[in-house]
């Protein structure tokens, strides 16, 4: 009678400490699921993503010469006016319709802009100019600005996209975004002289034009590439999937209720200092690098490709910099 094998209170213990044992198995299954990190992958796509928003203006940069000698009007010190409106102007509408678009379609319509007008411009070099089929330097050089226009506003595109995709990641994808923007400058001059020794080498007519259309078409086709890395590696990754739906949960809220309660002057006048600084030298650099150094002439008459080297040695200093 005394014996507690059928009592309620051994079963209630019995059941008390099975599930213990359960929620801590289940608990250390949980602990050994490995977090999703950045690795050398993930920062080689951001390097890629930083190369493609600058590359097409540096390659610009990089055959300005040719392209001045084609369009005449002052062309390379038109260029970065028209350049920086377009990015501006990008800007300012990213601002207000940014946000209701996801990272992919701004990667596309980035990207897109970005490789059709880098070939435009160097078919209306070819065909439209000073000593092409058509040489009419004016018509020329009007729709050689529109081709820059619009590479202006997929840099934009481009860019910000970028940044702020690293934004919400590690400072380690930050890094490797500028890097790519960094790497974009250094190789454009070596690979335009490359190309410069195989056509040499190949007698081939009108050389400077098929160089330059070669030498843009680098650049778009590693700009075409993005769109499908992006949407079928970039965004498959196991961090980014994680990011990316933070991120799309936190636009449902953001896009419904304000986010701060600070005035906007008082926003205004924090930010100022770093915008007074971002313009000026920003100004500094396209009114030096290309407005005035495509003037510049070296003392060797048989140096013709002094510009190109004062342009990339600004370059090389730009990417030490970042």
């Amino acid at each position: 009678m005394s014996s507690t094998k059928g009592s309620p209170s051994a079963i209630s213990k019995d059941d008390s400490i099975s599930d213990i044992e359960e929620a801590k198995s289940i608990k250390t299954d949980t602990k050994t699921e490995p977090e999703p990190k950045v690795d050398i992958w993930l920062l080689l796509q951001f390097l890629i993503l930083g190369f493609v928003a600058l590359a097409p203006w540096n390659f610009v940069l990089a055959d300005l010469p040719y392209l001045d000698s084609k369009f005449h009007n002052h062309f390379s010190s038109t260029v970065p006016i028209i350049y920086s409106v377009a990015v501006n102007l990008a800007q300012l509408l990213l601002i207000w319709v940014g946000n209701k678009f996801s990272f992919a379609p701004r990667f596309d319509w980035g990207c897109g802009i970005l490789a059709v007008f880098n070939i435009l411009l160097a078919v209306v070099a070819m065909t439209i100019g000073d000593g092409n089929p058509c040489p009419n330097e004016g018509l020329g050089f009007g729709l050689a600005l529109v081709c820059t226009f619009l590479l202006g506003f997929g840099h934009a595109l481009m860019e910000s996209s970028s940044f702020g995709l690293a934004a919400l990641c590690p400072q380690s994808c930050m890094i490797a975004d500028m890097t790519g923007e960094g790497v974009a400058g250094l190789v454009g001059w070596p690979i335009n002289m490359l190309l410069q020794v195989i056509f040499d080498a190949g007698n081939v007519r009108r050389q400077q034009e098929w160089q330059c259309l070669v030498f843009f078409c680098v650049t778009s086709v590693i700009t075409v590439f993005v769109i499908p890395m992006y949407r079928c590696v970039t965004s498959k990754h196991p961090y980014m999937k994680k990011v990316l739906q933070i991120e799309a949960n936190r636009k449902k809220t953001s896009l419904k209720t304000r986010q701060t309660r600070r005035p906007v002057l008082y926003i205004v006048k924090d930010i100022a200092p770093m915008a007074i600084c971002a313009w000026g030298t920003m100004g500094v650099t396209f009114v030096v690098f290309p407005a005035q150094v495509s003037y510049w002439k070296s003392e060797d008459p048989t140096n013709t490709g002094f510009v190109a080297q004062v342009i990339y040695t600004f370059q090389v200093v730009d990417t030490i910099g970042r």
